[in-house]
C-alpha cells in the first residue's frame, strides 16, 4: 500500500508496479483522483499461491478531508500493507517528518490487543504487526553524501534523518517522538530515491500520457530500481505467524472498516480473530467437502470394501482433507487452530464411521448373499446323494471356505462366516448325518432282509438237500435191495446154472466119453464089418466061383452097419444138443456177466450221483456260509461306520460348540477393546490436569479394562491362535 501527501504522484507509483500506464487514475489538476482506499482488482501473481494486491490511498492534507479521515485511511493502510510506500516530494527534513507526524497518534486509533496500555508498549505491541517501510523521495535532485562528503545509501540517507535531535525542548522533543516512533514502528525501513521523470511543466501535468520509454533516463532507473525494490522485499501479509490470504484480508479489511465506521478502535487481535474464525470456518467446510465428496465418489460406490482398504482411503482423503484445512497456515499451537482442528477430526470421524457402518451393511449383504449362494449350492449336492461322506462333506466346506473368502468383501466376512457358514456347516451335517442314517438303516435292513433270505436259502437247501439224500438214500436202499436180491438170486441162479453146467459137462463128458467110446467100437465094429463085408465080399466072389454066400449074413451085417450109423447119427446129434446147450449155458454167463457190469456201471453212477449232490450240498452250504460271513462282516463295518460317524458328529458338535464359545469371547473382547477405545478417546479428548477432573476415574477404569483384556486374552491364547485386534 502507498500513502502520502496528496497530488504526489502515488497512483504513478502504483501503475509502475502494474507496468501500465492506464491504472490507477493521475490528473493534472488540484483535485485529488483517489476517494479513500482502492484496491487493483486483479492480484499480481508473484509466485504459485503467492499474489500482490496494489493498494492505493488518497493523499494526505487534503482541503477536502479532515485529519480524522487522514488518520483513518492511514491506520487502515498500514494495517492491510505488508509493504508501506511512503511517497513525498524533496527530501527528508523536518517538514517531510512532521507530515509523517501521524504515526505518533498511531496508538490512539489502533490497537494491537484490548485493554489500556502505555504508549511506548502500544507501540511495542504494534511494531510486531507493521508492515516493512518504503519511503519514497520524489523530484529528489540532491547529492547523497554525508557531512564528511563521502556518499551514502538513500537507506544511510533516511538512518541519518532518523536519529535524534540534539537539544531539548519542547520542539526538540516532539521532532525526537516522530523519529522515534518511526524506528520502533518500522523495524523494516529503507529509502529510495527518484529524480523528476521530465523537465517540462506540461509535460509532468500529462505524465500519465507519456510513455514510460520517452520519460528521463535516471526516472526510468530509479521507477525499476524502485518495483524490484518492492517485489523482492514483499513477503506474506502475516499476523502471529499465520500468512494470510484473500479472504482473511477481506474479513480483516471488513472488521477494520466497521470499528472505524463504529467510531471505535480497531483491535487487530480481535479483526484477526475474526478473520481467523472466518478461514477456519471455510477450511473446516471446504476439507470436510473434499472428504466427503472424495469419499462419495470413491468409497461410497465401491462398497463393499476391505477394512484396510476403507481405513487406507480415509487417511489419503483425511490427509487431503487436513492439507485443505492447513493452507492458510496457522499456527498450531492457535487455540482456535486446535479447536477447529478437534472439530474437523470430529467431522471427518463422522463421516468416517457412517461410511464405516454403510460398508459394513453392504459388506453383510454381499457376504451373506455369497455365503448363501455356496450353502445352497452345498445343500443341493447333499440332496441330490452326490455328498455322502463326511470326509467329502468337510472338503467340500473347505471349498466353500476358500471360495467364500476369495469372493467375500468388507470387514465382515470373518464375522458372517462364524454366524452362517459354521451353523449351515453344523446343520449340513446334521443333514448328513440323518440322511445317512436313514441309508444306513435301510443297508442295515436289506442286509439283514439278505442275511434272513440267505439262511432261509441255506435251511431250504439243507432241507432239499436232506430231503433229496433221504429219497437218495431210501431210493438207493431200495435198488440196492432189489440189487442185492436180484444179485443174490442170480448169484443163486448161477451157481445152480454153474452145477447144472459142470454136471452137463461132467455129463457130457461122460457121454462123450462113452460115444467116443462108442463111436470108435462102432466105428472099428463099422470098419470091421466093412472089412468083413469086404471079406464076405472077396470071399463071396471067390464062393462065387466056389459057391454064393448066404443072403441073411449080408442083410445081418447091413442091418448092422445101419444100426451102428443111426446110433452113430445119435450120438453126434446129442453131442450137437449138448454142444448147442453149453453154448447156451455161456450165453447165460455172458448175459450175467453183462448185467454184473452194467449193475456195477450203475452202482458206480449213483455213487457218483450221491458224490455229485454231496460236493454241490457242501458247495452250496460253504457259499452260503461265506455269504453269510460277508454278511455279518458287512453289517459289523456298516456299524462300526456308523458309530465312527456318530464319534464324528458328536467331535463336529463339540467344535462348533468350541467355535460358538470362541466367537462370543471374541465379541466380548471386541466390546471390550471398542470400550477402552471410547475411553481412551474420552480421555484425551478431555485431558484434564494430572490428578484433578474425572480423569482419575477414567484412567481407572482404563486400566481395569486393560487388565481385564490381558487376562481375556491370555485366555485366546490358550484356546485359539494368535489374532490380533485394532480398536479405532
Amino acid at each position: 500500500g502507498v500513502a502520502g501527501l496528496y497530488r504526489t504522484g502515488k497512483s504513478f507509483l502504483m501503475n509502475r508496479l502494474l507496468q501500465s500506464q492506464d491504472g490507477f487514475d493521475v490528473g493534472p489538476t488540484v483535485n485529488p483522483c483517489t476517494k479513500g482506499i482502492w484496491m487493483w482488482g486483479q492480484p499480481v501473481e508473484l509466485a504459485k499461491d503467492f499474489y500482490a494486491i496494489l493498494i492505493d490511498t488518497e493523499g494526505l492534507g487534503s482541503f477536502q478531508r479532515s485529519q480524522g479521515v487522514d488518520m483513518q485511511i492511514f491506520s487502515l493502510c498500514i494495517l492491510l500493507a505488508s509493504v508501506f510506500v511512503y511517497n513525498s516530494m524533496g527530501a527528508i527534513d523536518d517538514q517531510a517528518l512532521d507530515n509523517l507526524g501521524l504515526v505518533v497518534n498511531l496508538t490512539k486509533h489502533i490497537r494491537a490487543k484490548s485493554g489500556n496500555a502505555q504508549a511506548a508498549q502500544e507501540t511495542e505491541d504494534l511494531a510486531q504487526y507493521a508492515p516493512s517501510f518504503l519511503w519514497v523521495v520524489r523530484d529528489f535532485n540532491l547529492r547523497l553524501e554525508d557531512r564528511q562528503g563521502n556518499s551514502i545509501t538513500p537507506k544511510d540517507y533516511l538512518e541519518a534523518a532518523l536519529k535524534p535531535l540534539a537539544g531539548s525542548g519542547e520542539a526538540v522533543q516532539t521532532k525526537n517522538e516522530v523519529r522515534d516512533v518511526i524506528r520502533r514502528m518500522f523495524r523494516e525501513r529503507d529509502c529510495i530515491t527518484m529524480p523528476r521523470p521530465v523537465a517540462d511543466e506540461g509535460d509532468l501535468r500529462n505524465i500519465n500520457k507519456i510513455p514510460f520509454e520517452a520519460l528521463r533516463p535516471q526516472f526510468q532507473q530509479a521507477a525499476t530500481t524502485f518495483v524490484q525494490k518492492v517485489y523482492t522485499s514483499l513477503k506474506p501479509k502475516t499476523i502471529d505467524g499465520t500468512p494470510m490470504n484473500g479472504p482473511m484480508l477481506a474479513v480483516l479489511a471488513q472488521a477494520y472498516c466497521e470499528a472505524i465506521n463504529n467510531s471505535a478502535v480497531p483491535t487487530i487481535q480481535s479483526a484477526w480473530a475474526q478473520a481467523v474464525t472466518h478461514q477456519l470456518s471455510k477450511n473446516l467446510k471446504n476439507a470436510v467437502k473434499s472428504y466427503r465428496e472424495a469419499m462419495n465418489t470413491q468409497a461410497m460406490q465401491s462398497l463393499p470394501m476391505d477394512g484396510a482398504t476403507l481405513r487406507e482411503m480415509h487417511k489419503k482423503f483425511k490427509k487431503e482433507a487436513v492439507a485443505i484445512f492447513n493452507c492458510s497456515g496457522f499456527d498450531a499451537n492457535d487455540g482456535r487452530y486446535a479447536e477447529a482442528r478437534v472439530q474437523l477430526a470430529a467431522r471427518i470421524r463422522q463421516l468416517y464411521d457412517h461410511v464405516e457402518e454403510q460398508n459394513q451393511t453392504a459388506s453383510r449383504h454381499f457376504c451373506e448373499r455369497e455365503a448363501k449362494g455356496l450353502v445352497g449350492a452345498v445343500d443341493g449336492k447333499i440332496r441330490s446323494g452326490e455328498i455322502s461322506q463326511f470326509d467329502t462333506l468337510m472338503h467340500e466346506w473347505q471349498t466353500v471356505k476358500r471360495q467364500y473368502l476369495t469372493r467375500a468383501k468388507g470387514p465382515v466376512k470373518q464375522e458372517v462366516l462364524l454366524d452362517v457358514l459354521v451353523e449351515k456347516l453344523s446343520e449340513s451335517f446334521l443333514t448328513l448325518w440323518n440322511s445317512m442314517k436313514v441309508t444306513l438303516d435301510k443297508q442295515t435292513a436289506d442286509l439283514r432282509r439278505k442275511v434272513m433270505e440267505a439262511q432261509g436259502q441255506a435251511q431250504a437247501h439243507q432241507e432239499a438237500k436232506n430231503q433229496s439224500q433221504s429219497m437218495s438214500q431210501d431210493h438207493f436202499a431200495d435198488q440196492k435191495k432189489q440189487w442185492t436180491t436180484r444179485v443174490m438170486q442170480l448169484d443163486t441162479q448161477l451157481d445152480d446154472a454153474r452145477r447144472e453146467l459142470e454136471d452137463v459137462k461132467y455129463k457130457a463128458s461122460q457121454e462123450i466119453a462113452k460115444k467116443s467110446d462108442t463111436e470108435r467100437v462102432l466105428r472099428e465094429e463099422i470098419k470091421a464089418m466093412q472089412e468083413r463085408l469086404a471079406r464076405a465080399g472077396s470071399s463071396g466072389a471067390s464062393r462065387g466061383a466056389g459057391g454064393p454066400v448066404p443072403a441073411g449074413q449080408i442083410d445081418s451085417l447091413r442091418d448092422a452097419v445101419y444100426a451102428a450109423i443111426s446110433e452113430l447119427k445119435t450120438t453126434d446129434i446129442e453131442k450137437k444138443q449138448l454142444e448147442l446147450k453149453a453154448e447156451h449155458e455161456k450165453q447165460l454167463i455172458g448175459l450175467e456177466r453183462k448185467f454184473q457190469k452194467q449193475l456195477t456201471e450203475a452202482r458206480r453212477k449213483n455213487e457218483q450221483l450221491i458224490e455229485t449232490l454231496r460236493q454241490t450240498y457242501e458247495e452250496e452250504v460253504e457259499s452260503l456260509k461265506v455269504q453269510k460271513h460277508e454278511a455279518q462282516q458287512a453289517l459289523k463295518k456298516v456299524e462300526s461306520e456308523r458309530e465312527a460317524k456318530r464319534n464324528e458328529v458328536e467331535v463336529l458338535q463339540s467344535r462348533m460348540a468350541t467355535l460358538q464359545r470362541d466367537f462370543e469371547l471374541r465379541k466380548e473382547h471386541a466390546a471390550s477393546l471398542h470400550r477402552q477405545s471410547e475411553l481412551i478417546c474420552d480421555y484425551l479428548a478431555r485431558m484434564p490436569e494430572p490428578g484433578t477432573g474425572p480423569g482419575n476415574a477414567l484412567k481407572s477404569e482404563l486400566m481395569g479394562l486393560n487388565t481385564g483384556t490381558a487376562d481375556r486374552y491370555g485366555l485366546f491364547s490358550q484356546n485359539l491362535p494368535p489374532r490380533s485386534s485394532q480398536a479405532r
